[in-house]
């Protein structure tokens, strides 16, 4: 378990490695602990460059299910779908090694990093919880005894942050 800091989540990365690289520059400058919620893969860009970034700046990430279908050789023929000869030996294994879900110890409680809910990374909240999206960022509130805080792809452009 880690302890949580101050931090700058980022997930549903596609592929896109300039703006992910914009974004981890961006949330560096501000000495953050940046977490990923995976799907790395299946997308227009380069996913090993992309793993690269995650790694070098050693980014504590999650297996989201785009990265679970391409290491089962499930759902190919969705548009842009990586194909796994395109990955590295290096990027295979960090795929691999990526845990469903992630816990952090906070003054409030423990807080689970995972794409979905919990170990079902094809989760979603539904209506009646009340999550609010407001310019890509979402706004987070408790539920029952929990917090939830999800946030859409990275397509938010920095100057709006």
């Amino acid at each position: 378990m880690f302890h949580l800091q101050r931090i700058g989540l980022l997930g549903d990365v596609h592929c896109q490695c300039q703006l992910l690289d914009v974004i981890v520059s961006f949330l560096n400058s501000r000495h953050l602990l940046i977490l990923c919620t995976g799907d790395i893969v299946d997308g227009a860009g380069d996913p090993n460059k992309c793993i690269e970034l995650l790694q070098s700046n050693n980014i504590l990430t999650v297996l989201g299910n785009h990265d679970r279908w391409l290491l089962d050789n499930e759902m190919r023929s969705l548009p842009d779908t990586t194909d796994f000869t395109e990955l590295t030996t290096n990027s295979v294994e960090f795929l691999n090694s990526l845990p469903i879900t992630l816990e952090f110890s906070t003054p409030s409680g423990i807080a689970l990093l995972c794409h979905g809910l919990g170990e079902n990374n094809m989760a979603k909240l539904g209506p009646d919880i009340m999550v609010m999206a407001l310019s890509s960022i979402w706004i987070f509130r408790g539920y029952r005894d929990k917090i939830i805080l999800s946030l859409s792809s990275m397509v938010t452009p920095i100057e709006e942050w």
